[in-house]
């Protein structure tokens, strides 16, 4: 059982670390890079230092959740719910393009189209 994830990090994008340990109900405790605030609510769903002097800050969480293990769980807990799959996070996109692009057709009712070149054709 693993009750924190510490993500000291100077360049990150939106780490996927960061997201698996929130579905396994771990609280984080990273740093302000990238994308992570859209993952980590400070205080709420993680918590988000300044990478200046991060390991002091992130020390001082870990003591502080050390500390108050009611806390640490209602973290945990909280990231764990506000988790959604991959056909939840991309619906919105997806009704988009549903209503934007023009009817396609299936894979299946698409006929096999060859490519039919001959090696004077490919050096031209």
């Amino acid at each position: 059982q693993t009750d924190i994830l510490v993500l000291p990090s100077h360049f990150e994008g939106l780490p996927l670390s960061v997201l698996e340990a929130q579905r396994c109900g771990v609280t984080v405790v990273v740093t302000e890079t990238g994308a992570v605030r859209e993952a980590v609510e400070d205080g709420i769903t993680g918590f988000v230092v300044p990478q200046v002097e991060c390991e002091r800050s992130m020390v001082d969480r870990i003591l502080m959740l050390d500390r108050d293990r009611e806390l640490l769980a209602q973290v945990g807990t909280a990231a764990a719910a506000r988790v959604r799959t991959w056909r939840q996070s991309t619906q919105q996109l997806r009704d988009w393009l549903q209503n934007r692009l023009p009817e396609l057709p299936s894979a299946a009712e698409e006929q096999p189209r060859l490519l039919h070149m001959t090696l004077n054709e490919v050096t031209q």
